[in-house]
């Protein structure tokens, strides 16, 4: 079969995943090599980015009658593709157009169209996004006329009007490097968290619980020492936070690491952070993908959300913590981990959390139902059924 993958941004395809700093990308070209290793003859095509893009087009965006973002102009031939699949960017009329266009040559085509979080308005309620949010809401219930399925990392059956296939986020377990260093620090426990900050990860809970740890902290009790790789919005907010409770001897702000670097972070890491504030955005149930980083990496991580994937029936090497704005208790993490470490060494728990990587969170084996959704939609709609 052959495919298109269609992104709403600038990708460098030269630069190996490896390399990239931005994790949206990370995941789009892990899921091309995915679709790739199932059989797809998978290209990536982008649309046009507009050729200005100061203040007077983001302002323009936000009227009626621009475009949101990018144009949506058909440069290329879709008509020798059997499906494309769509990362969800902007819905406005000259989107619709192009799934129009789209359609029209090549009306055997399945189009697939991947909403990555749902539902996300909450995230958009705010004075400089809500516009958009606005011009949104009325377009993409015309989505219905030409998407056949809405690819989704939620429980929906239906989204828009437009059934859904149903799926959780994955990881490139072979390009993702396991754990190797597990000499422990006497006395001390590495808590690390890489992330683009923003309020959905909810950092400031887990600053001031360490706070709340340094401050009661028994002569018997390790150091907690926190590692915190990246920046974003919310990062001016967490480094002075950082100060305000004199934290400057625990906590390390790193910036951005790669390559090396960030995988020498890792190795010092015994306990990893995923999103801690997911219920900012008015979200119990997610697939995020630093969990399934760390997963694949073989780091025991705290989470304060449901995920499927996860289940503690069937994987002890998650800590789930309250989902709301609470201070997080870094005595139960400590706990965590030095109960994980009375059962089984470093390297067992690698080893095992690795295991349980490569069988249940690929990418392949996220996709292959995709896949074979978009084949059942085309023969159905060659023999006209």
């Amino acid at each position: 079969m052959k495919a298109v993958y269609i992104y709403d941004g600038i990708i460098d395809p030269e630069l190996p995943v490896e390399r990239e700093s931005n994790g949206i990308i990370r995941k789009v070209k892990m899921q091309i090599r995915a679709f790739e290793r199932l059989g797809i003859r998978m290209r990536l095509w982008m649309p046009r980015p507009p050729k200005h893009n100061g203040i007077a087009r983001k302002i323009a965006s936000r009227l009626p009658f621009f475009p949101m973002t990018s144009v949506w102009n058909i440069e290329d031939d879709f008509a020798d593709c059997d499906f494309v699949y769509i990362r969800k960017g902007s819905v406005d009329r000259w989107f619709l157009r192009f799934l129009k266009k789209l359609r029209e040559r090549n009306p055997e085509l399945t189009i697939l169209f991947e909403v990555p979080t749902y539902p996300y308005d909450s995230e958009l309620m705010t004075p400089a996004l809500f516009p958009l949010l606005i011009k949104e809401r009325i377009h993409r219930v015309r989505l219905r006329n030409d998407v056949d399925r809405i690819v989704t990392f939620s429980a929906h059956e239906e989204i828009w009007g437009i059934p859904t296939v149903r799926t959780q986020n994955g990881i490139d377990v072979e390009r993702t490097p396991i754990k190797r260093n597990f000499a422990a620090e006497p006395g001390r426990v590495h808590i690390l968290a890489v992330a683009v900050f923003s309020k959905w990860h909810g950092l400031d809970r887990l600053i001031r619980g360490l706070s709340d740890y340094c401050r009661k902290r028994g002569p018997n009790d390790p150091e907690v020492m926190l590692q915190m790789v990246g920046d974003g919005p919310s990062g001016n907010e967490y480094r002075t936070l950082s100060a305000k409770l004199s934290l400057g001897e625990n906590i390390v702000f790193s910036g951005n690491l790669f390559g090396q670097e960030l995988d020498e972070a890792f190795e010092r890491a015994d306990i990893a952070v995923a999103s801690l504030g997911i219920h900012r955005i008015d979200l119990a149930s997610v697939s995020t993908l630093k969990a399934r980083e760390y997963c694949a990496r073989g780091i025991p991580f705290i989470k304060a959300y449901d995920d499927q994937s996860f289940p503690p029936s069937e994987f002890p090497y998650c800590l789930n913590c309250p989902a709301d704005e609470s201070p997080i208790d870094i005595t139960s993490v400590v706990q965590f981990f030095q109960n994980l470490r009375d059962v089984e060494d470093g390297a067992r728990t690698a080893k095992k959390m690795r295991e349980y990587a490569s069988e249940h969170l690929s990418w392949e084996s996220r996709l292959s139902m995709v896949v074979s959704e978009a084949t059942d939609i085309r023969q159905k709609r060659i023999d006209g059924v």
